[in-house]
């Protein structure tokens, strides 16, 4: 059965094995469970990191990136 992820971005998925896939599903649903609501460039870059396309780092400033953006970016200069 396929997850609401898959079901969501099929395309982001094409081609991973089952454990890459299963790994990255678990992932989204966890942030989920946390109280976010996980994005289609959330799922891309989940894959990335799983594929060794994009180090940890890299994967890591690319998600504060984008929580700095949904909050209207960095404001603490201006405190």
């Amino acid at each position: 059965m396929e997850s609401r992820f898959e079901n969501a971005w099929p395309e982001v998925f094409t081609g991973l094995d089952a454990t890459v896939r299963q790994s990255v599903v678990a992932t989204l649903a966890d942030t989920a469970l946390a109280g976010t609501e996980p994005t289609r460039q959330d799922a891309v870059d989940l894959v990335a990191l799983a594929c060794g396309d994009i180090s940890e780092t890299e994967y890591r400033r690319r998600t504060a990136e984008r929580v700095a953006n949904s909050r209207g970016g960095d404001r603490s200069a201006e405190a």
